[in-house]
């Protein structure tokens, strides 16, 4: 805090808030869907989830420029493709679910509790590196 009052954060803390806010705020948005009264409603919640799915871009995903400045690109373009993996898997895995009894609140909850894990993860983690 300066003599004004205004908080600075180092670039660490910066990118953990940034990342919480997006781990937590997509996990919550998601898990609250399972309780929308309307559509509206719903349309409100995975809004919010959505919204803070961008906190990542002032979050992890800036560190490929730290991690390595002359092939951020690079590495970028890797942990895109890493990422894109979990896409081709759940499809059949939804479809499987909902085919056995399952309901889309089931899933909506199961991807909260994925990403609060996330979080967890993401923050046992960070302070290592």
């Amino acid at each position: 805090i300066d003599k004004h009052g205004s908080v600075y954060f180092n670039k660490l803390q910066q990118r953990q808030l940034a990342t919480s806010v997006a781990l937590i705020g997509q996990a919550l948005g998601y898990m609250m869907l399972c309780y929308a009264a309307s559509a509206q409603e719903a349309i409100i919640y995975i809004s919010c989830a959505v919204v803070c799915k961008t906190f990542c871009s002032g979050g992890w995903e800036a560190s490929h420029n730290d991690i390595a400045p002359s092939a951020s690109g690079t590495t970028y373009g890797i942990s895109n493709t890493v990422a894109t993996l979990p896409s081709v898997i759940l499809g059949p895995l939804v479809a499987f679910i909902l085919e056995n009894g399952g309901n889309w609140c089931t899933l909506y909850k199961l991807i909260g509790v994925l990403g609060l894990l996330g979080a967890f993860i993401y923050h046992s983690w960070i302070d290592t590196f």
